[in-house]
């Protein structure tokens, strides 16, 4: 029988055999409303005690890791309904939890999450020199498919105009990406046109209006975006697909990849994609214009670890609003 005699090697074997002991349990669910049966988007589950927060993907479908086992008390919030509390059981290795159904309530006035239906980042307007337009509304059109029939209204739709939301400028509204500020360092703008051609992947989407506490940040006296742009809040797909429109470009090709939270806790998501046009419907306009998306997450017991790594370059010959006296002094409207 060997006896270990140095303090040293004692502790060490003791951290060993712990670590030894410690495993990651993973948890699957999934949210549905009652009478429907469709998936719940973007719902958020938080088990205060573990210390653990999540939200559903496209499929209504969450998970999480965690090395406790038990049963613990999870609070369960999203646009369209109450919140409510339901337990959930955690055993050891892998737990695939009833489906949890909820019946559909009066939302909240002051909140406004968008449907999966939006029409996504491509004809956004910014200057010239690429920064945002800070005296137009300048509001992305993802933002279009928000359920307060006004801000629907008043956002791309009309800030095709120059139409001021509520009368403030672009600088004060607000742009989130997993916690972390994109408004325009130099004019203050949300410039949506950085994370342009990228649809499948920044759906996952909270909208607040004017200055009211936020899980995110204090906010603006316009309109606050928080995006989560995690690997594991991506719907699990490979999705390859063409458009082709005359609008700003002609054709339209993407590619996204994402793989869902596995049991070992990591995550995965890609995408790209690209938009030209040798001529617009606008003689003289051209448009070429890619994107691209990388994501990779790792669970741990209390925290996450996440990169993401994101671009879309855009070269692009475009019309501009004038009126009929400037066309009528220059003899042309391509003046």
């Amino acid at each position: 029988m060997t006896i270990i005699k140095s303090p040293l090697l004692l502790l060490l074997f003791f951290f060993l055999a712990k670590n030894c002991e410690a495993q990651n349990n993973i948890v699957f669910g999934k949210i549905i409303y009652q009478e429907t049966k469709e998936p719940i988007i973007e719902a958020t589950i938080s088990i205060p005690i573990l210390k653990i927060i999540t939200t559903t993907n496209g499929e209504g479908e969450f998970s999480f890791v965690t090395q406790k086992i038990g049963t613990y008390e999870a609070r369960i919030s999203t646009d369209g309904f109450q919140d409510f509390d339901v337990n959930i059981t955690v055993r050891i290795g892998s737990t695939t939890l009833p489906t949890i159904e909820v019946l559909v309530e009066k939302a909240p006035l002051n909140t406004f999450v968008n449907d999966i239906s939006a029409i996504g980042f491509e004809d956004v307007s910014s200057a010239d020199d690429g920064t945002a337009i800070s005296s137009g509304q300048n509001v992305s059109s993802i933002l279009n498919a928000a359920r307060d029939p006004f801000l629907s209204a008043a956002t791309f739709g009309w800030g095709q105009f120059f139409y001021r939301l509520r009368g403030y400028d672009n600088d004060q509204n607000t742009l989130f990406i997993n916690g972390i500020p994109l408004n325009d360092l130099e004019e203050g703008g949300v410039y949506y046109n950085a994370i342009s051609g990228l649809n499948d992947v920044f759906r996952a989407r909270t909208i607040q209006l004017g200055l009211q506490p936020t899980d995110y940040a204090y906010g603006g006296y316009g309109l606050n975006t928080f995006i989560d742009a995690s690997a594991s809040v991506q719907r699990p797909q490979t999705s390859i697909s063409y458009a082709s429109t005359n609008r700003n470009y002609r054709n339209r090709t993407m590619l996204t990849h994402s793989t869902g939270l596995n049991k070992k806790g990591w995550a995965f998501s890609f995408s790209a994609s690209k938009r030209w046009a040798e001529e617009g419907p606008i003689e003289g306009t051209f448009y070429d214009a890619y994107g691209y998306f990388a994501a990779v997450e790792k669970k741990y017991k209390q925290h996450d670890l996440s990169l993401i790594a994101v671009g879309a370059p855009i070269e692009r010959g475009k019309n501009g609003p004038a009126t009929a006296e400037a066309a009528r002094l220059a003899g042309t409207n391509y003046y």
